[in-house]
């Protein structure tokens, strides 16, 4: 079982576990509030009755987006790999719904090795003021 995290996409931010041939097991579409990203995966996950150390891979799209939903999602595939040495693999978002999405990156998230993590996609420069 794989997991997609997506954040960025503020109409349908979603988790999906998937199998090795991108055919979809479970769904969660939830409110964009990343202060509450956390507590929705564990429920998501328990809900489907996976373990997350069992998953084999991460796939999350990685932008473009706000930066809190693009670094939320992103902070979040990475932490599977922190702690679990699962392959995370991101994607910027191309306009496609989350099926879509994972077929035409699930060769790359397959190819993945252990220590593989994500980057973040920003779709301009950070607006800093000091």
């Amino acid at each position: 079982m794989y997991l997609f995290i997506n954040t960025v996409d503020k109409s349908c931010s979603s988790f999906v576990i998937f199998g090795g041939k991108g055919e979809i097991f479970f769904t969660h579409e939830f409110i964009d509030k990343q202060e509450k990203l956390i507590g929705q995966l564990k429920a998501f996950l328990k809900k489907s009755k996976i373990i997350p150390k069992n998953l084999k891979g991460v796939l999350v799209m990685s932008g473009p987006g706000s930066f809190t939903a693009s670094r939320a999602g992103i902070v979040l595939a990475n932490s599977f790999n922190f702690i679990y040495k699962i392959p995370v693999v991101d994607a910027e978002d191309r306009g496609s719904g989350a099926e879509e999405f994972i077929k035409n990156n699930l060769k790359k998230l397959l190819k993945a090795k252990k220590s593989s993590t994500a980057k973040v996609y920003y779709s301009r420069k950070p607006n800093i003021t000091i």
